[in-house]
């Protein structure tokens, strides 16, 4: 952790932070990088979780220190102010991603990439998401925003969500819990989305292909 120019409580947050295990910190690391548009400058403190707990205990610690607070996933279509942010970052990307397949049902991580999963779950033979293919993005962010197209939504999918409220305290909905509506999730929009169940059909691989190749 390099240590920078900022207000005593974000630094003795940083310190604090970087005690947890399982969870990467950094003080003024560029944001731009983690964004699709490339551009953006710093953020305070940067905190990237490896596990549920990892995402808890840094929730708790800045909820208690009450500092701003940003999450960041994939950064699709997402602009940083080139003055940055000055609070902490807590980033869901390519540091919580990863999928397990169990019969006709995915758990997966909310920093996994959309096209990931459904290139897996195509191969697999696993239909569902394959008219979906081409949204940039994670799974978390997609949940978020009940993302879809061609008539076809996550909300369809899913079948539990999992993450935490802003001060570390668990969450888990049925689908039936969450009010997804178009484009929105309302019960979602003050949780930090942490990972998913989806519920696929099995179907021949070569037409799953087919119909993803299409929209690509």
């Amino acid at each position: 952790m390099r240590q920078t120019s900022m207000p005593p409580e974000l630094r003795e947050l940083a310190t604090h932070l970087s005690s947890i295990e399982q969870v990467e910190v950094e003080t003024d690391k560029p944001l731009g990088p983690c964004t699709s548009y490339r551009i953006g400058g710093p953020t305070a403190v940067w905190a990237a979780p490896r596990s549920e707990e990892g995402v808890r205990r840094v929730l708790a610690a800045v909820h208690a220190a009450g500092v701003p607070l940003f999450i960041l996933g994939r950064g699709s279509n997402l602009l940083v102010s080139d003055r940055g942010w000055q609070g902490v970052t807590l980033y869901m990307g390519e540091n919580f991603s990863g999928w397990e397949f169990q019969d006709e049902e995915a758990a997966v991580r909310a920093g996994t990439l959309w096209m990931d999963l459904i290139r897996d779950a195509v191969d697999r033979g696993m239909g569902g998401m394959e008219l979906m293919a081409g949204i940039p993005g994670g799974i978390g962010g997609a949940l978020r925003m009940n993302a879809g197209a061609f008539g076809r939504e996550i909300e369809a999918l899913t079948v539990e969500v999992a993450g935490c409220f802003p001060d570390g305290s668990p969450l888990t909905a049925r689908r039936h819990d969450v009010n997804f509506g178009y484009r929105c999730a309302p019960q979602l929009e003050r949780v930090v989305i942490t990972s998913a169940r989806f519920r696929f059909q099995p179907q021949d691989p070569r037409t799953l292909a087919a119909r993803m190749n299409e929209i690509l």
